[in-house]
């Protein structure tokens, strides 16, 4: 067995280092370091893999999607309006992206939606806040296209072109992703994630979390389980953690998802 070992640690031995500058293309070379293991032996040699990176570098595609010779703005806004299921023309596009920025509105209309799913208005607020954020229309508006439709493309952009356009159906498809209530929503609350029990208390009321069960307390990797309870001793929804405080937190972030989503 150790000669094993050695045989395989003694791999990555030869050719390390050389010499001077013309055994560089005879000799194996290392593409990259390993983090544990150092520089391991690689049967390219130094010309070609070389080569090999020059010849990746002009293959790649780095073209924008209006810079290729088959574009057409006409037909790719008609079919930006086929994936967002609106007629669309190139005059109506830039007619709706020269109006006025108007955020609120679009807030607005998903806090409509949300609330149907969600039990708490400032739940609901903030959620809607968070999916009309700069991160989130960047991300509907290249899931669709929007952004090769548009010089100097800014999420802003998008933003103003659903507060113009008015339609609450496609803001809905676009920002309110389908598995919303299944997803975990509290991502969407930062009160709600960093302090569930504040937040419980203040906005649905009293929770008390309980240790339930302790495995391997003397050991290096302990584990509790932690319940929390209503002011009815009712109990509300349980959870693992590596300790006490950890574990009523998450239990606590399943009580609070349960009871913010709307039977």
């Amino acid at each position: 067995m150790l000669a094993n070992l050695a045989r395989s640690t003694r791999r990555y031995r030869p050719n390390l280092y050389y010499k001077n500058d013309e055994n560089k293309l005879a000799s194996p070379v290392r593409i990259e370091d390993h983090p544990k293991w150092g520089w391991k032996r690689q049967r390219t040699n130094k010309a070609h893999a070389e080569y090999q990176l020059r010849k990746s570098l002009l293959e790649k595609d780095d073209l924008k999607r209006w810079e290729y010779l088959d574009w057409n703005l006409e037909q790719e806004i008609t079919a930006f309006g086929h994936r967002i299921q609106c007629e669309m023309d190139q005059y109506k596009f830039s007619q709706l992206l020269n109006g006025d920025h108007n955020p609120e509105y679009v807030i607005s209309v998903l806090k409509k939606i949300i609330d149907e799913k969600i039990c708490i208005s400032a739940a609901s607020e903030q959620i809607s806040r968070s999916l009309a954020s700069h991160k989130m229309l960047d991300s509907a508006a290249r899931s669709v296209g929007f952004h090769n439709l548009v010089p100097n493309y800014e999420p802003e952009a998008f933003g103003i072109f659903l507060s113009n356009l008015k339609d609450d159906t496609v803001i809905e498809n676009l920002l309110t992703p389908a598995y919303l209530t299944a997803h975990n929503i509290l991502t969407f609350i930062p009160d709600a994630w960093n302090s569930p029990l504040e937040y419980y208390e203040k906005h649905i009321g009293l929770i008390e979390p309980r240790l339930v069960k302790t495995v391997g307390e003397n050991s290096a990797l302990p584990t509790y389980v932690v319940a929390v309870f209503d002011e009815e001793k009712k109990m509300l929804a349980y959870s693992v953690g590596e300790s006490p405080q950890l574990a009523s937190e998450d239990a606590c972030r399943v009580a609070l998802q349960k009871h913010l989503q709307k039977a």
